[in-house]
């Protein structure tokens, strides 16, 4: 199974349609990047 690297795509289209900050997108990221490390 590769869903964990779709998911990463699939939260950078969300965070582009989302009007967040920078530092929410970073620390959105950072934790993706943690969970994706952990599985």
């Amino acid at each position: 199974m590769t869903d964990n690297e779709d998911f990463p795509d699939f939260l950078t289209a969300l965070v582009a349609y989302l009007p967040l900050s920078g530092d929410v997108i970073t620390h959105i990221r950072h934790q993706t990047v943690q969970i994706a490390s952990a599985r």
